[in-house]
């Protein structure tokens, strides 16, 4: 493995200089000449100043110049943070503060933003254009040697975890080195690979599609106009992409919104799914569609930077609501409420060990001493383990409603939704109710030729759920709320006005 995330990029470049190493609609950069411009960079920002261990955030879409940032600070040991640009600056500036952050590396479109966060952070600001050397040669005799050790901060990275406040998840080079050799080795990526990324790096998702593909001499299409679905298909075929990665509303977006389906992708030879629990309709149909591709289905989180498990291709038709078995360096219990470990079928926590798991939450002592007991992660999610040891998600502690004191997982509600003819998506959220303490209210989108009635839908429920698991109430919607990420925004889901 390699000793720090500086050593990725560099043993990359020296193996194989001249392949690509990103790519994008314009054009592409291979090893040789990253690692220069990294290597430029580097001493740009020594001499400004930055030093080991020293917090520096980036704000900037995914970009050949902010992977050039990230290596850079990386190879000086600095301790990266990774901003969501889309963001309000408030949030943001709070979030810097928080982190002590001393430098903001930003692109020029964003310098209004990076103005805003800079008044509340006191970080100084370096415009991706500031430093006109990265166009120049780099001088051979005078290359920056990483000096950072496998178990140095590499990241900090916020996560709203359970609490209000954001969570500062920090990741050792350890951390993120060992899982991202893990995901290339299941996942069998080679330097022949092209991974199409619309996932922002300040989502560990995304960034592990970089880590992981830049380990072996892969390349990266860095896709920032998925909100023209048909176009990034159409780069995918151009540019002989064998990868893509997205989370649920990827696929949602790319089946009800394109000729995705009918697609050959003749080069195209997986995909992979986290992030979010991927509904059963939506596995089906991928499969039903692409019999020839690998479908990999995949359960992480932050705080395990970020892959905990996958499930075998193979078994995608037989087990579309699967997460797999953890992989090979992770161990993974399944733990009762009485600490206990919980037989094949009974739910309980999933909890993990294993060098990806983060050194704990940033400032925050309390919560991590919630999460992490004896070098184990609680990771808060519930679920259990069938007869052949795979992992089934049903949902996390701490959103689950709990309707006449059943307890009913969202998840498996909104599945049930979305084998009813029309709907395209499905979200379910707890409301009071002064009879049962919570009722379910769900909202959908609809097929504009297949329009849903919430009646008939209500009596399909009654069909395949006992009485607690019917919605009480069925709310149908132009558009469900999401995060930058991609996912629900349940907060704002119930804030919506009925």
């Amino acid at each position: 493995m390699f000793s720090a995330l500086d050593d990725l990029l560099s043993q990359s470049a020296r193996r194989w200089p001249n392949e690509i190493a990103l790519m994008n609609e314009w054009g592409n950069i291979h090893y040789k000449q990253l690692e220069a411009d990294v290597n430029v960079f580097s001493h740009r920002l020594i001499q400004l100043g930055l030093k080991r261990f020293d917090r520096a955030a980036i704000l900037s879409r995914n970009s050949f110049d902010s992977v050039t940032v990230y290596f850079a600070l990386s190879r000086i040991g600095a301790v990266v943070v990774w901003l969501n640009h889309s963001l309000d600056a408030k949030d943001l500036g709070a979030v810097s503060k928080d982190a002590g952050v001393s430098f903001l590396l930003c692109e020029v479109e964003l310098k209004g933003k990076a103005e805003k966060i800079s008044m509340d952070s006191g970080a100084r600001i370096v415009l991706f254009s500031d430093s006109d050397d990265l166009k120049k040669a780099p001088n051979e005799n005078n290359i920056f040697k990483s000096i950072s050790s496998s178990d140095d901060l590499a990241a900090i990275v916020y996560t709203s975890g359970s609490t209000d406040k954001p969570l500062g998840v920090m990741l050792s080079h350890r951390n993120l080195l060992s899982n991202n050799e893990a995901i290339a080795a299941y996942l069998n990526l080679t330097k022949d690979d092209r991974v199409c990324c619309v996932l922002p790096f300040y989502y560990i998702y995304g960034l592990s599609l970089l880590l992981s593909h830049l380990a072996v001499g892969g390349s990266v299409f860095l896709e920032n106009r998925f909100s023209y679905p048909q176009l990034a298909l159409e780069e995918m075929e151009k540019n002989e992409i064998t990868g893509f990665s997205g989370v649920s509303s990827h696929f949602i977006l790319l089946i009800n919104h394109t000729d995705f389906l009918k697609r050959e992708f003749k080069k195209l030879r997986y995909f992979t799914h986290a992030g979010d629990k991927m509904p059963v309709a939506i596995t089906e149909k991928m499969v039903k569609a692409f019999p020839s591709k690998e479908l990999y289905l995949m359960y992480g989180q932050t705080e395990a930077a970020p892959r905990i498990s996958y499930l075998d291709p193979k078994s995608a038709a037989k087990k579309p609501a699967s997460a797999g078995k953890a992989l090979k360096n992770i161990e993974m219990k399944i733990l009762n409420g009485d600490g206990n470990a919980c037989a094949p079928g009974e739910e309980g926590e999933i909890v993990i060990r294993g060098d990806n798991v983060m050194k704990g939450y940033w400032n925050n002592p309390e919560e991590t001493k919630k999460v992490l007991r004896e070098g184990w992660l609680f990771t808060g999610d519930i679920g259990y383990r069938d007869a052949d040891g795979d992992l089934f998600v049903t949902g996390r502690m701490k959103q689950f409603i709990k309707v006449g004191g059943r307890r009913v997982s969202p998840a498996e509600v909104e599945s049930m939704a979305l084998e009813y003819p029309g709907v395209r998506e499905a979200a379910v959220i707890g409301v009071p109710d002064e009879t049962l303490g919570e009722k379910l209210r769900l909202y959908a989108t609809e097929d504009a030729a297949k329009p849903v009635n919430a009646a008939a839908l209500t009596d399909f429920y009654k069909t395949k759920a006992p009485f607690y698991k019917v919605p009480a109430e069925i709310v149908i919607v132009a558009a469900l709320p999401r995060n930058s990420q991609g996912k629900i925004d349940r907060k704002r889901l119930a804030q919506m006005k009925v």
